[in-house]
């Protein structure tokens, strides 16, 4: 299985990166971006099977990049990682399939909604 993440602050994709055990659970890391334009060019390339993606970012936000993905007819699944606990966001993500809403801000100290809960649950379907 493999994952791509994206997010507009490069410090937290690294972190999503670190907190996330891809060996343990039988995963590839395609990549971390900071741009979605490049994350996009990515998911068309690659064909990722689940793209880790912040929701609110400057350009592309996350809800266009999974419109413009499905668009393609590329059927990676998503999670939004966003510090937006408005319901508007939540909704439109629910709207688009989206499989979970995350909230920042993400914790070294606390990866299990990233490594133990919404990854395994993803990855077994």
């Amino acid at each position: 299985m493999t994952i791509l993440i994206v997010d507009d602050e490069f410090r937290i994709g690294q972190l999503i990166r670190r907190l996330i055990h891809f060996e343990e659970l039988g995963l590839e890391l395609i990549d971390v971006f900071d741009d979605s334009e490049k994350a996009l060019g990515a998911i068309l390339l690659h064909h990722p099977d689940v793209v880790i993606s912040d929701i609110k970012m400057p350009g592309m936000d996350g809800l266009e990049l999974v419109r413009r993905t499905q668009e393609a007819g590329i059927a990676s699944r998503f999670v939004f990682v966003s510090g937006f606990r408005e319901f508007e966001y939540a909704h439109k993500a629910l709207q688009y399939g989206v499989e979970d809403y995350l909230l920042k801000p993400v914790k070294e100290e606390d990866p299990v909604s990233y490594t133990h809960l919404t990854l395994p649950t993803i990855c077994s379907v």
